[in-house]
């Protein structure tokens, strides 16, 4: 099967889905913000459920010919000084 696969899509778009049922901060609309980060090519986004309960944080590597590994952005700040548990999706 190739990489478009129609097979491969829909186990990608079952894990999205499972992630979005566990998360309680996906849920939520107006919940989105953005953070700051040392580096132009690095996106910080994140969102987080009233209480604090739920935290998602995505990092992004804009770009595409660099890998990235000792940027900082204030990720205490963001989470409240709590520890977060990571989901890789890909």
């Amino acid at each position: 099967m190739g990489l478009g696969s129609p097979r491969l899509i829909r186990f990608d778009i079952a894990r999205v889905n499972q992630i979005r049922r566990e998360h309680p901060a996906l849920h939520e609309y107006d919940n989105l913000r953005f953070y700051w980060s040392d580096n132009d090519n690095i996106l910080v986004y994140g969102k987080q459920t009233a209480d604090k309960s739920d935290n998602i944080l995505v990092v992004v590597n804009l770009d595409p010919f660099q890998t990235r590994n000792n940027d900082h952005f204030p990720i205490e700040a963001i989470l409240g000084c709590r520890r977060m548990n990571s989901t890789k999706i890909a």
